[in-house]
């Protein structure tokens, strides 16, 4: 039996094998920690598709690969929640690249106040700022399952034009737990909409 979910700005026709009715297994195979996460999700797909593409694509992976799903524990953050969770710790992308990346009418009034507000970005600059990052639950996977993820995520990096996270080698996933926050897999990406899911 086929039948068509959206789970995503795009859709895509699932085999119902274990019976599971269409729309149920949409909803399980992308979850939220909360409703406004949810809504969250639904803005990051009009600031930035490509990464929204990429988290369909990893919970359809995860979801036929696995059988588990993928659960969004975070996605924009302010500067102010960035500091209350981090402190000024974990700056992922360089103060230049979050520049440009964002939306400079929000941030920017006069063309003058470029050099403090670079300024002020390098300590605090992260990339849930600028709708270039989300976060999901580590918890529902095995160190080995983890490793799969990783390996799926780094198929982006050829894409994405965001820098190299130094500290785990790859532009687009990092599994850490810095701040007053569990371990979970960062997710950041900027770049086309790209579907690796059809290729693994």
């Amino acid at each position: 039996m086929f039948g068509c979910v959206i789970f995503s700005p795009w859709f895509d026709l699932l085999q119902a094998e274990d019976g599971a009715s269409i729309p149920t297994r949409a909803r399980t195979m992308l979850q939220f920690e909360s409703s406004a996460l949810g809504g969250q999700f639904d803005e990051l797909r009009r600031k930035n598709f490509g990464l929204a593409f990429v988290v369909d694509g990893l919970a359809q992976f995860v979801w036929h690969s696995l059988r588990k799903s993928v659960v969004v524990t975070s996605v924009f953050r302010t500067m102010q929640q960035q500091r209350t969770t981090y402190g000024r710790g974990t700056k992922k992308v360089s103060p230049r690249m979050a520049l440009q990346a964002a939306d400079l009418r929000d941030w920017i009034r006069d063309p003058r106040e470029v050099g403090p507000l670079l300024a002020f970005l390098s300590a605090s600059a992260s990339p849930h700022m600028f709708w270039h990052a989300v976060d999901i639950c580590h918890w529902p996977y095995a160190p080995d399952e983890i490793e799969h993820i990783q390996a799926f995520l780094t198929g982006y990096d050829a894409y994405n034009q965001l820098a190299v996270i130094q500290a785990a080698g790859s532009k687009t996933v990092w599994l850490h737990d810095a701040g007053t926050r569990e371990p979970h897999l960062h997710i950041q990406y900027k770049g086309p909409p790209i579907d690796l899911s059809r290729s693994c």
